[in-house]
């Protein structure tokens, strides 16, 4: 009998690359290591990039133990040759699948993508849920890729997360911006941190490499404002290189900007070898627009990298600007500027990044996370 369902717009393995698969598999990994009997009282629900498991009950391994997975929807791992809204696909998917999905009342539905909140209230309104916001729901709408300038899309978006928010249970936030949001509809919203796998190895001894080597992680999309990360590079006088690491509809003419060698497309990758890349590189650059608490910023403080960095969502609670990180209007001269700064005070900036990384351990965090579930669960 399944006492969870968890429901994700990924694979719950590798795709797509990102910090709230991260999280997510975070979650899991405490279950499989300190609650190991509630690894068979989950069923995850979400994607799947081959479409002969499509509807199809499999097993995925997380933390050395088995879970249950009903992916619903079908994701071709080209990012760039994505046509349609993987919202609303996932959304026809559980509606197609619904059947496999259980509803009985003991079960808790545990929500990182708030599509689901649809299928789930709809067919079943008495349904105990609890959302996951990884970054502000009101801000999402910036960050479509599909409907970004439809005003009608974007007020009946709006619309739908008030009522969403109403109706949860619970809802997680990383943020004191949604938590101050979320309040004025929900009185039961809790704050927690992302967590990361601290690493075993000692990083304190990192050293600045010739040429620097920057690294970017994420989504190629027009709210990460890479190209000002590129025009940065290209521009520097310093002795720079720039490993992009990441897929999405931007690629293309992202590359179109670049006239040096000194930039890298890797395109997307596994979790072990973005980590390598984060042993690899010196500094970690973000530029969104809008974001949470990028996942990217822990990890790479986990290495010791320090970051440059917009101040934007989260992003402030996360690193200490002055300290560890360097803030930045997102134009590519505040960014060579940020470079030379960091370049003069390394070994400190390191040093800051890694003590700042252990607030964020996945076994302090997650038994948080496991102990408010199951506190609305009785």
């Amino acid at each position: 009998m399944y006492e969870l369902v968890i429901y994700d717009t990924s694979n719950y393995e590798d795709f797509p690359i990102g910090g709230q698969l991260t999280s997510v598999r975070n979650f899991l990994t405490y279950i499989a290591e300190y609650q190991k009997d509630y690894c068979s009282k989950i069923l995850l629900v979400g994607l799947t990039t081959s479409v002969t498991n499509l509807g199809k009950k499999k097993i995925v391994d997380i933390g050395g133990k088995q879970f249950d997975f009903l992916p619903v929807v079908y994701r071709n791992t080209n990012l760039k040759e994505v046509k349609n809204s993987l919202r609303l696909e996932f959304l026809k998917g559980l509606f197609k699948y619904k059947d496999k999905i259980p509803h009985e009342k003991e079960i808790l539905h545990y929500i990182h993508t708030p599509e689901a909140f649809i299928q789930v209230k709809l067919c079943h309104p008495f349904a105990r849920t609890a959302i996951f916001s990884h970054g502000s729901f009101f801000n999402m709408v910036r960050g479509f890729r599909f409907f970004q300038n439809n005003k009608i899309v974007g007020s009946c978006f709006e619309v739908f997360i008030k009522w969403m928010l109403r109706n949860a249970n619970l809802i997680f936030v990383l943020d004191d911006d949604s938590l101050n949001q979320y309040i004025n509809y929900n009185k039961n919203v809790v704050k927690v941190n992302n967590s990361i796998i601290l690493p075993e190895e000692d990083y304190s001894d990192k050293q600045l490499h010739n040429p620097i080597r920057l690294l970017f992680v994420g989504r190629l999309s027009k709210v990460k404002r890479i190209d000002e990360i590129i025009k940065a590079v290209e521009n520097c006088k310093e002795d720079v290189v720039l490993t992009i690491v990441g897929d999405g509809e931007e690629r293309t003419h992202l590359e179109s900007l670049v006239e040096t060698n000194r930039v890298k497309f890797t395109g997307a990758l596994k979790p072990d070898q973005v980590k390598n890349e984060m042993i690899r590189g010196d500094i970690l650059v973000m530029n969104s627009v809008l974001e949470g608490k990028p996942m990217t910023i822990i990890e790479a403080m986990s290495y010791g990298m320090p970051i440059i960095t917009t101040n934007v969502g989260g992003i402030s609670e996360l690193v200490e600007f002055g300290g560890n990180a360097i803030e930045t209007d997102g134009t590519f001269l505040q960014i060579i500027c940020a470079i030379k700064n960091i370049m003069s005070q390394y070994t400190e900036k390191v040093a800051l990044s890694l003590c700042r990384a252990k607030d964020y351990d996945f076994k302090l965090v997650n038994a948080k996370v496991f102990s408010e579930l199951r506190r609305i669960k009785r």
